[in-house]
């Protein structure tokens, strides 16, 4: 855990307010607490929204130091699969999928099963959890189930204009909409699992999520990739992400997943 006080001195009223921030180093995770504050002002509370993007640039820098070391750690040699759900009937969190769905999970056996699969890591979401299970199921193993990989929000409320708004955001990481998620943030909520993994002894990982979560994970590695790929995304998707010492390599598996009769 790092420690540090930050006093913010008001000049006009002569008040000074006091900070704690914390950052977990373990979990990636930073926090500030108000430790004193005039009750009868906003200027502290300004004061904390100005401190957000401070915060997710502290979580940003230890996320990437550490996926770093992982990459400079020798010559470590891990595969990572990003599979993108299978079609579902809607895009609540308990959305099943539909009977198409189903068979394009299937499908995603033949696609992963020779590929000795070590460990598969989901999305809470119902749709991913079921598009993954049959594959599980056949290899023998635990669905590890993941918090953050759940889909990025882009706003609190639907949008006319949210395929504009959503092109926008993979231009300004730090581009929020009310209610929503900036890019940055969900995409280092996302490798921050990935930073996990390769650290971890399991050289084969699945790891199931959503498109626009997906594509900013991989955009995290390749800043060639955007709106653009997104935008080209089927259900289901599956890209290869090859680590090789400092070397990643990014291959999408979709004409492989196109072949496929589903």
């Amino acid at each position: 855990m790092l420690d540090c006080f930050l006093i913010s001195v008001d000049l006009a009223s002569k008040k000074a307010y006091y900070f704690l921030i914390s950052v977990d180093l373990a979990s990636k995770k930073a926090y500030c607490f108000l430790i004193s504050v005039d009750s009868a002002s906003k200027r502290a509370y300004c004061f904390l929204k100005m401190l957000d993007c401070f915060l997710i640039s502290v979580v940003h820098a230890l996320i990437v130091v550490e996926v770093q070391h992982s990459l400079r750690d020798g010559l470590m040699s891990k595969t990572l699969y990003f599979v993108r759900h299978c079609q579902a009937m809607g895009q609540e969190p308990d959305t099943t999928l539909t009977a198409e769905g189903h068979q394009q999970a299937i499908a995603l056996v033949d696609l992963l099963y020779n590929r000795n699969i070590e460990r598969i890591i989901s999305s809470p979401f119902v749709r991913a959890y079921q598009s993954i299970a049959p594959l599980a199921e056949r290899l023998g193993l635990h669905i590890e189930i993941d918090e953050r990989l759940t889909e990025r929000v882009l706003a609190s409320t639907p949008r006319a204009d949210w395929r504009e708004r959503l092109a926008e955001t993979f231009l300004d990481l730090d581009l929020y909409l009310e209610g929503g998620e900036s890019s940055r943030t969900a995409m280092m909520r996302g490798v921050a699992v990935v930073s996990e993994v390769l650290q971890q002894a399991a050289s084969t990982i699945v790891i199931v999520t959503h498109g626009n979560l997906m594509t900013l994970i991989l955009k995290y590695f390749d800043d060639r990739i955007g709106y653009g790929e997104w935008e080209q995304l089927s259900n289901p998707d599956v890209y290869r992400v090859h680590f090789l010492g400092t070397e990643t390599h990014i291959e999408r598996l979709s004409q492989s997943l196109s072949s496929v009769n589903f």
